[in-house]
């Protein structure tokens, strides 16, 4: 039961003990999943982006071994690789509440907004939001990890989309940004609240910020 998928791949955690069977459970699950085409042990995340060490335990016949993969999240399709990039679905449930209070805000304000999404990955919060017609106005998106800035780049289509590679703690030196953003998302957990006073100069005064903290 430990284990997750992404778009086609499963990712499954072992322990010692079942280490050695890892093959056989890998090709057990292929059985049991049509369409799943690679099985991986996930050894944990790593390294400052929190990329996932994988090690491949089994693969369809016919299939290659490649780790990129699409993903499907309410609806909308994101290109991701674990090995990378990160990516959670364990957050799609908060991720359809921004959705929700991207809407609230713009019918409080009566217009479409400018967002600011610094930490944006492969784009999994802003995919709802820029398919959701008249909802967006100013888009800037951001990643430190350059591998996930290629995948945005992919993955999100906004006629006002601006995507850049930058640490989010920079932004707040552009006078241009400052003072500029209805909506301000801060998905980094564990560094929300060391980075929100670099942050809170980019909002409006009538804006608000849509994150998590642990």
């Amino acid at each position: 039961t430990r284990h997750e998928f992404v778009g086609d791949l499963i990712l499954m955690k072992l322990d010692e003990n079942q280490r050695e069977f890892g093959g056989a459970i890998g090709e057990a699950l292929l059985c049991q999943h049509a369409r799943t085409r690679a099985v991986f042990e996930d050894r944990g995340v790593t390294g400052t982006f929190r990329v996932r060490n994988l090690n491949l335990l089994a693969v369809r016949e016919g299939e290659d071994e490649r780790t990129r993969t699409r993903i499907v999240e309410g609806g909308h399709q994101l290109w991701t690789d674990p090995t990378t990039v990160y990516y959670s679905s364990r957050l799609s449930h908060e991720r359809e509440g921004t959705l929700d209070c991207a809407i609230k805000l713009q019918h409080e304000l009566g217009r479409p907004l400018s967002i600011c999404d610094p930490y944006a990955g492969v784009g999994p919060s802003l995919k709802p939001l820029v398919s959701e017609s008249g909802l967006v106005g100013e888009l800037f998106a951001s990643d430190l990890n350059p591998a996930a800035v290629e995948f945005l780049r992919e993955n999100i289509h906004h006629p006002t989309a601006t995507i850049e590679c930058v640490d989010a703690r920079e932004l707040k030196e552009r006078t241009e940004m400052c003072d500029n953003y209805d909506l301000l998302l801060v998905n980094i957990p564990h560094d929300s609240l060391e980075h929100l006073p670099h942050l809170m100069p980019l909002l409006r005064p009538s804006g608000i910020v849509r994150g998590w903290a642990i």
